[in-house]
């Protein structure tokens, strides 16, 4: 009976161990399909979120492209007005000169011509670097507001991933 009793109890032992050595391959099983479908699942969504940003990447240069089309046909607007205005500003000059007695009118249409020539000169160079001024600005605008908006994407895939 106690030779039984020993052999009974080394029997349950070895169960009890077998069933416990099932139970650990069963949950190592499981946590390996979980970590393993938990990869799947990041992997997807960092391909997702990287599709998305460069998604994002191309509308912010097509937007670019587009406001500088944009800005640049303003500019030759804004531009060919201000050459309008050169023009009026000459008729004036001569219309004045051509009220001043005739022989005063030679050398005042020299002298004013001169003094329109510098001033047209000096104003048409104002007048581009504002335009290239504004230009760089409004680039520089868009160009961080875009950055913004990727660093805030990215910002929120981070987020996600957590």
């Amino acid at each position: 009976t106690l030779f039984r009793s020993a052999r009974n109890q080394g029997l349950l032992t070895t169960k009890h161990q077998m069933q416990l050595d099932q139970m650990i391959r069963r949950f190592e099983q499981e946590v390996h399909a979980k970590k393993k479908f938990f990869d799947t699942e990041l992997e997807n969504l960092e391909r997702q979120q990287k599709q998305q940003i460069e998604r994002m990447e191309q509308e912010h240069g097509i937007h670019r492209k587009e406001e500088a089309k944009r800005l640049r046909a303003e500019q030759e607007r804004d531009y060919t007005r201000f050459q309008e205005q050169q023009k009026l500003k000459k008729k004036e000059i001569k219309l004045l000169v051509e009220k001043l007695p005739r022989a005063q009118r030679k050398d005042g249409m020299r002298v004013k011509m001169e003094e329109y020539s510098q001033t047209k000169i000096k104003e048409e160079q104002a007048f581009l670097t504002s335009q290239k001024e504004h230009m760089a600005l409004t680039m520089n605008a868009i160009t961080a507001q875009n950055r913004k908006e990727i660093c805030d994407k990215e910002r929120e895939c981070l987020d996600k991933k957590q």
